[in-house]
């Protein structure tokens, strides 16, 4: 849920509120809701306030963004008569939601908070992908 759909259902949710404590009678915008005199009215009607300031203040289910470590391979190169030298293993971070392998293996996918992908990563390129801590 967007944060202008938030704000208009904050917004109605409090009018229905004010219009079943006062019991109508309320101008609201050009819009005019007449006098309630039925109590069941008015409880049906403050009952929609508080379902629709639920609504707008609660937060949606959607996972955090996170730092996502990714290691790139080594490669150790030896030349005759000198010590192996080891190349690569540098690391990458990358904020994320989450991630996958695509199905044919060949690349990372990362998304972001609405599963929409964000990075794409060619595999060969990856050693290993960790979740930062901290």
């Amino acid at each position: 849920m967007n944060d202008g759909l938030r704000t208009t259902l904050g917004a109605i949710g409090a009018g229905c509120l004010v219009a079943a404590v006062v019991g109508g009678d309320v101008k609201v915008a050009g819009s005019e809701l007449p006098v309630i005199n039925d109590l069941w009215i008015r409880l049906l009607l403050a009952g929609l306030g508080l379902v629709l300031l639920w609504m707008a203040m609660s937060r949606s289910r959607r996972p955090r963004m996170r730092t996502w470590l990714l290691t790139a391979p080594t490669t150790t190169i030896a030349a005759p008569g000198q010590k192996a030298k080891s190349f690569g293993g540098g690391i990458t971070e990358i904020e994320a939601a989450s991630y996958r392998k695509s199905d044919d293996g060949r690349t990372y996918l990362f998304f972001d908070r609405d599963g929409a992908p964000t990075r794409q990563i060619p595999a060969h390129s990856v050693r290993e992908v960790q979740r930062k801590h901290g």
